[in-house]
């Protein structure tokens, strides 16, 4: 499966503004499981980035949604915990509002999974398997 840049940029924006305790505290994380079109099928927040990931995972799991035509967005820093999260559930894009760890690269990279990053007003980086993000 390939994602639109534009969903990702899509999702990423719609988690930020609807992830109310991340809008107000700042100090919260948001995490969305995502369709490949960019609609937020299920957002959860919690003060741990790693929690509200989870969360998602487990709702993705007892929906028994095919994780394989979704995508994670998420509003922390992408970490390594996460790339081995989002390969076990077989998930193969992630975008996040900050920029990946350099473990989290190598192993998306070694793992197949895409990793793209918000950077500023639209812009999008990615990190990691190109080939699965249609720009």
């Amino acid at each position: 499966m390939r994602i639109g840049a534009k969903a990702l940029r899509k999702a990423l924006s719609e988690l930020l503004r609807r992830g109310q305790a991340y809008r107000l505290t700042r100090g919260m994380h948001s995490a969305a499981l995502c369709t490949a079109g960019g609609r937020l099928l299920c957002l959860r927040e919690d003060v741990g980035r790693h929690n509200a990931l989870d969360k998602v995972l487990g709702w993705a799991a007892a929906q028994c949604v095919e994780p394989r035509k979704s995508f994670v967005a998420m509003s922390g820093r992408m970490s390594v915990d996460a790339v081995y999260k989002l390969a076990r559930f077989r998930i193969p894009v992630a975008v996040s509002k900050g920029v990946p760890t350099s473990l989290a690269v190598a192993e998306a990279e070694r793992l197949q999974v895409a990793l793209a990053g918000a950077l500023g007003a639209g812009g999008l980086r990615l990190f990691t398997h190109r080939e699965l993000i249609v720009t």
